[in-house]
């Protein structure tokens, strides 16, 4: 039986799936490339960085990537939206 695609909001995500995450945005975005470094400070508490991602099978299928606004707290500015082959 084939497993449904599942969203998720990350808010703290462990160093495997930080790994799969930067292997995502770097294939998708090959001229602004992340480190482990820029995405630790995306995600810290300050930034107010949010990531949703669509996962299948434990394999990232599509990526949302913003911030929430500072002024309307329920608003997100989205700053790149990745969607994988599959």
């Amino acid at each position: 039986m084939e497993q449904a695609a599942r969203i998720s909001e990350l808010k703290n995500p462990n160093l495997v799936l930080k790994k799969k995450i930067l292997e995502f945005y770097n294939a998708g975005f090959p001229k602004s490339q992340w480190d482990m470094e820029k995405l630790d400070y995306f995600f810290c508490e300050k930034n107010k960085g949010i990531c949703l991602v669509v996962e299948k099978e434990n394999e990232i299928g599509g990526m949302i990537i913003g911030r929430k606004n500072k002024v309307t707290k329920n608003c997100v500015t989205l700053s790149a939206l990745l969607v994988g082959d599959d």
